[in-house]
């Protein structure tokens, strides 16, 4: 999830937060799986090159999934939020931001 998005998942709740139960919970989130190999493809398609890659098994968790992704229906409903980027968008969004890409 980029973080404008979260930003403004956060600004959202805040501002409609009358919507919400006394205690309640919300997940803030793109809805789209990501797994490690396609965030790769996507800095590797920005960058326009291969990355080398070293992975070490043994740091592996082994309660480790190997896609994640968390569903923002409830939030949607309660706040009107969506993400605005997508995957691409805010690894491209992050690299222009620490210069690395125009």
């Amino acid at each position: 999830l980029y973080v404008d998005d979260l930003i403004s998942a956060f600004y959202l709740c805040l501002k409609k937060g009358h919507k919400f139960k006394r205690v309640d919970y919300v997940n803030i989130g793109s809805g789209v799986p990501s797994s490690v190999s396609d965030i790769l493809r996507e800095l590797e398609a920005i960058l326009g090159k291969k990355l080398k890659i070293y992975s070490n098994q043994e740091k592996f968790r082994k309660d480790e999934t190997p896609v994640e992704f968390c569903s923002h229906k409830k939030l949607t409903q309660l706040t009107g939020w969506t993400p605005k980027y997508d995957l691409h968008n805010g690894l491209l969004e992050t690299l222009r931001g620490e210069g690395i890409v125009q």
